[in-house]
């Protein structure tokens, strides 16, 4: 006969709930469960646990049977007012509070229990949930919706950026063929360096963002090693910074995207000088490559003599936002960024340090073999000069308008230019073209709009009609692009992605 609180019970739910003993498929999921459970008497002592509450506590699950909950609990009142609470309503408990594992060390937890019928007797029926995971998972929602944001933000300043990138990297690639002064076309050398590289970290920032996959060929990591400290050799030598080489002869390339592997050279070369730039001590930055040939796995180590890491700080060097430099000194961006580029790689990355020992981060990327079946991979050889061709330009941008322009006339073609998509209408109806390229996104009519209306009014020019853009990472773009099939080029170009684009167009005194 059940007492009047279990008579309660049965009557507000319509059934007791009973671990039934005689049904070993229940036995065995409530066993197996994800979820810590435990069932006890109105006493307090626990019955039976399953695996996962036997995990979290650090016991066997038959040290268990017996125990009193409040043993396991940081607070012997706790487990005292949970039985008491359950014995006065038989309502359901919830209870935050400490649960001590074996090991003496204690765990954060959410415990709610019911009463429950168990072998005829009222008892009660228990779920632990670690508040540790509950704040993991929330912290991990909280931290994709700030990605998801970031991308967004990025998406946005993309275009606002690579415009007048593109603009950059024209006119100095203009002055580099131009100029019969060499110094002068060396300086312009350097900016278009410079300036590609600004390009490429923005697009390695929206790859962040939008997990974009990496282009890949053959990377040699001691070109890209030497290349990145010679970018930063300037700030190196100002910090006072020594470097060190220890590079394995004959290191095999691996198959990855050359620009992402610099970016991460960089970003880990440039974490290591700012490490060091509060020491006191030799600031010696030591660049490391090896070779695993049994695994076929090249290895990347760049260690510093800085002021090293707490275990604290090492945990979450590389949850993206996170930044122990001075407010606007950092986005907490930087190896967030490695890591996602190395993942992207199939490859690992982690750091040792000590306070006051330095740092050690060590990369491992796997060597591929290129596929035989890849041969486009390789550039093909320029073909013969296009022949010269009427080429109408339209983008609401005067400088994009204006250095395409020069970049084609250079080429030998006849350039026009229209400041927006209904004036290349216009254009169009007035005169003759052999190709048309369009910015994407415009104010009045654009890019697809005006691609609509040439398949329209003059279908002959559809497949000679080719789309730039400033985010080409944007998935909307991917979207058009993939629909239309279009060719397409992104901002900032260079002459050379001229020339193919306009093979890919091809050339229409060829086509029937």
């Amino acid at each position: 006969m059940l007492n009047p609180v279990s008579q309660r019970v049965v009557k507000r739910t319509g059934v007791a709930r009973t671990m039934p003993r005689s049904e070993e498929r229940c036995a065995e999921l409530f066993r197996a469960g994800p979820i810590a459970m435990a069932f006890g008497t109105s006493e307090g002592r626990l019955i039976e646990v399953n695996d996962r509450f036997a995990d979290l506590v650090g016991y066997r699950r038959g040290e268990l049977t017996g125990e009193r909950i409040g043993a396991l609990l940081g607070n012997v009142d706790d487990g005292e007012r949970l039985v008491r609470g359950l014995r006065e309503s038989g309502s359901i408990c919830e209870l935050r509070t400490r649960l001590r594992r074996k090991s003496g060390e204690y765990r954060d937890v959410l415990v709610s229990a019911d009463a429950a019928e168990t072998d005829g007797r009222l008892g009660f029926v228990m779920t632990v949930r670690e508040l540790a995971d509950r704040k993991g998972t929330e912290a991990a929602l909280r931290q994709q919706e700030r990605l998801a944001s970031m991308g967004q933000l990025l998406a946005a300043v993309a275009h606002e950026l690579n415009n007048p990138l593109a603009v950059v990297i024209g006119q100095a690639s203009l002055l580099c063929r131009t100029e019969r002064s060499r110094r002068v076309a060396d300086r312009a050398f350097q900016i278009v360096q410079s300036a590609e590289r600004c390009a490429r970290i923005v697009k390695d920032l929206l790859a962040f963002a939008r997990n974009r996959p990496p282009e890949r060929s053959e990377v040699r990591i001691d070109d890209v090693i030497r290349e990145a400290v010679t970018f930063l050799a300037y700030g190196l030598r100002t910090d006072s910074v020594e470097v060190a080489y220890d590079l394995a002869s004959a290191l095999p390339p691996v198959w990855g995207d050359r620009h992402q592997l610099y970016q991460l050279v960089i970003n880990l070369v440039a974490n290591a000088q700012q490490a060091m730039r509060e020491s006191g001590s030799r600031r010696l930055l030591t660049l490391t490559s090896s070779i695993d040939s049994a695994r076929m796995w090249v290895a990347l180590e760049v260690s510093d003599t800085g002021r090293g890491m707490s275990p604290d700080v090492q945990a979450r060097i590389f949850e993206p936002f996170f930044t122990t430099k001075p407010a606007g000194q950092g986005t907490g961006l930087g190896l967030a960024l490695c890591q996602s580029i190395v993942k992207a790689h199939g490859g690992t990355i982690g750091a040792a340090s000590l306070p006051g020992l330095g740092t050690r981060v060590r990369v491992e990327l796997p060597v591929e073999r290129r596929r035989a079946s890849r041969p486009e991979a390789l550039a093909p050889p320029l073909a013969s000069p296009i022949r010269s061709r009427r080429i109408l330009i339209v983008d609401d941008e005067p400088g994009i308008l204006s250095v395409l322009a020069a970049m084609l006339e250079v080429e030998g073609h006849h350039v026009e230019t229209a400041a927006s998509g209904t004036i290349a209408l216009q254009k169009l109806g007035q005169h003759p073209y052999d190709a048309v390229l369009s910015d994407l996104r415009m104010p009045d009519l654009d890019g697809p709009g005006l691609y609509r209306e040439i398949r329209r009014c003059w279908p002959h020019l559809s497949d000679r009609f080719a789309i730039f853009t400033g985010d080409t990472v944007r998935p909307e773009t991917r979207t058009l692009l993939d629909k239309t099939g279009l060719p397409s080029l992104g901002k900032p170009f260079r002459l050379e992605e001229i020339r193919s684009l306009l093979e890919r167009i091809g050339d229409p005194a060829s086509q029937p």
